[in-house]
């Protein structure tokens, strides 16, 4: 897995910054196609309230995958903390919420208003496949 983690943080810049958030839905309508449940998003963010996280405007700093108990973005399997101190720019205050798949439409206009997305969780499907690929294969 390492050699797929280096390949995609150092030719993959923008699922970090930008398209983290599409790349975390790509991942997650994968890991549901495959029959994986305990899949969902961490949001790193600055909303106050619940509604004001899936309706308002407020900065969505970093969007990861959460698989059990494991935490996963561009880099791989992170840490808690991995979710904000790779920016200098992400508020040290940032809230880090869970959320399962339930309202993944609801995500997704969070994500697509919130963030510098340029690319849809379409553009990222096969490398969602890859991206799972190796984390099962790094687990066996």
């Amino acid at each position: 897995m390492s050699n797929f983690m280096d390949w995609l943080t150092h030719d993959h810049y923008d699922l970090m910054f930008g398209n983290c958030g599409t790349f975390a839905i790509a991942v997650v309508r994968e890991a549901q196609r495959r029959g994986i449940s305990d899949v969902g998003l961490a949001f790193a963010h600055n909303a106050e309230t619940d509604e004001e996280m899936l309706w308002g405007d407020y900065s969505l700093y970093h969007v990861a995958i959460f698989i059990g108990d494991k935490i996963y973005d561009a880099r791989g399997e992170i840490s808690e903390s991995q979710l904000t101190d790779f920016d200098e720019n992400i508020s040290k205050d940032a809230y880090i919420d869970y959320f399962d798949t339930i309202n993944l439409d609801k995500m997704q206009r969070s994500i697509e208003k919130n963030t510098d997305w340029y690319s849809t969780p379409e553009d990222f499907a096969e490398l969602a496949k890859t991206f799972l690929d190796s984390i099962a294969n790094e687990n066996t």
